[in-house]
């Protein structure tokens, strides 16, 4: 399943499976096939895995990881950083050559194929980013002030003005209309 503003490159090979996530987010359901097992590549980052069901997002500057269903290898492309296994039920994140240690996430509720966004300690600017992948109004940039607000919750994300109207007014800045986009701004105390 592919989220808006996705590019994801896939080659079938005879002796392997590879997918290249350009940017966006995807989430894949892999069969079992040991003599052609499966890699997703995403920036620097590389998930191995021969059976399973997870998520990959490319964000600003790191790879998001959520495993549905079996377990993954996840770290560096390049074999240099430092990997995890994530099962299933859990999450990591890949920067700055590494991956996280995992974190636990409830596998069993909607996500964004669903309409939903669980923000898990989110920056402004990626729930951003995740809105402007769905139909909608385009959302600009947020102002430097407010774009690295760190949010937590989960919302349904079917009207985008709604919803940063409603988490504007919890975290302090609001949204103005300009023409078909969006504009945030922060608001004085």
């Amino acid at each position: 399943h592919l989220n808006g503003a996705t590019r994801v490159d896939v080659r079938l090979e005879r002796g392997r499976r590879f997918a290249r996530l350009d940017h966006g987010e995807a989430y894949f359901d892999v069969a079992h096939d040991a003599d052609r097992p499966f890699a997703v590549r995403a920036g620097a980052s590389e998930i191995r895995v021969l059976g399973t069901a997870f998520d990959v997002e490319m964000g600003r500057g790191e790879v998001k990881l959520a495993v549905y269903r079996g377990k993954v290898r996840f770290g560096s492309a390049d074999s240099r950083g430092r990997s995890v296994d994530v099962s299933a039920g859990w999450r990591s994140r890949f920067g700055n050559g590494a991956a996280s240690q995992p974190k636990r996430f409830d596998a069993t509720r909607e996500d964004w194929r669903r309409g939903w966004i669980d923000t898990d300690d989110m920056r402004l600017t990626e729930l951003i980013d995740a809105l402007n992948r769905r139909d909608g109004p385009m959302i600009m940039e947020p102002p430097p002030a407010i774009a690295n607000l760190k949010l937590s919750g989960r919302f349904r994300a079917e009207n985008p003005q709604t919803l940063l109207t409603a988490i504007g007014d919890a975290y302090g800045f609001g949204l103005v209309a300009e023409g078909d986009k969006l504009r945030l701004v922060a608001t004085a105390d």
